[in-house]
């Protein structure tokens, strides 16, 4: 269900409806060209679903285009961040709409990730058997497969997370295949069997953290801080600058841990509203 906000025969406003379990709807797919004209759009969807929870914005499920910007420093825009003129947040805060969700990306200079321990860690993963190698490019729909269930598993118990198939993870992962660099889409193995990846991809000169998922094993204990490590040399060497830890659940505490030196230059938010009974 796709709403419209005209004026004087011009669309100023539109956004589409999402079907969901539960009494709820999900709006995405969302543009206005003013603040007034949102408010009315958002008035609109209030008053057709006074009887459901409205969560948004999201493209019908986190897999897809999902949050909006609700603070920003005026940092330029990393490739694949959501960008929204910032009214959008006052307009859904002045319709009642609050935060249900909140996320933020960090910035700090890449020769600043440099950790002493890096090299003590190394050893004693590999006494534990532990390899990290890079994706392999000659069968890269094949090593997404092999990520599908560790992905499941590691984000099954995140807020708004949705299943999919195995089938339309690949197609997905297989989209981002041109930004690869496989020394920057790091898997870890314990005996042969994968225990973790970290997906990185660079923008011009800033290396952009993206996906982490990992086995809760004692084994791999400071394995994230090896990948940073190998990731920001190779980065380094390609001309970036800057690391950006990439659209971050505030309350995720090992992103935390990985920022706690790193700048917030943005906030991102979904918004949720529920009628008062």
């Amino acid at each position: 269900m796709r709403l419209e906000y005209y004026e004087n025969e011009k669309l100023l406003a539109h956004l589409e409806v999402f079907e969901k379990p539960n009494n709820i709807i999900y709006f995405g797919k969302l543009f206005s060209a003013t603040q007034t004209a949102l408010i009315e759009l958002l008035k609109t969807l209030k008053q057709n679903y006074h009887d459901r929870t409205i969560l948004g914005p999201i493209d019908n499920s986190t897999w897809f285009s999902y949050r909006i910007v609700s603070h920003s420093d005026n940092t330029p825009t990393f490739l694949m961040e959501p960008s929204n003129p910032l009214f959008y947040a006052t307009a859904l805060q002045t319709c009642g709409f609050i935060e249900k969700e909140s996320y933020n990306s960090s910035i700090t200079p890449l020769k600043a990730i440099h950790d002493p321990r890096a090299d003590s860690v190394v050893k004693r993963l590999q006494k534990e058997d532990i390899t990290i190698r890079n994706i392999r490019m000659d069968s890269f729909e094949d090593e997404v497969q092999k990520l599908y269930e560790l992905t499941h598993n590691s984000f099954k118990n995140n807020p708004l997370y949705e299943s999919i198939s195995k089938e339309y993870f690949v197609s997905l992962y297989s989209a981002f295949k041109p930004l690869v660099h496989p020394e920057l889409c790091k898997i870890v193995e314990h005996k042969n069997e994968i225990i973790g990846y970290m997906f990185a991809y660079l923008d011009t000169n800033r290396l952009i953290i993206k996906t982490t998922a990992f086995k809760p094993l004692k084994v791999s204990a400071g394995i994230t801080l090896v990948l940073m490590e190998m990731m920001s040399k190779y980065a380094l060497k390609k001309g970036a600058t800057d690391i950006i830890y990439a659209l971050m659940h505030n309350d995720n505490h090992s992103s935390k841990t990985a920022q706690k030196n790193a700048k917030v230059f943005r906030n991102y938010a979904v918004y949720e509203y529920t009628r008062q009974r």
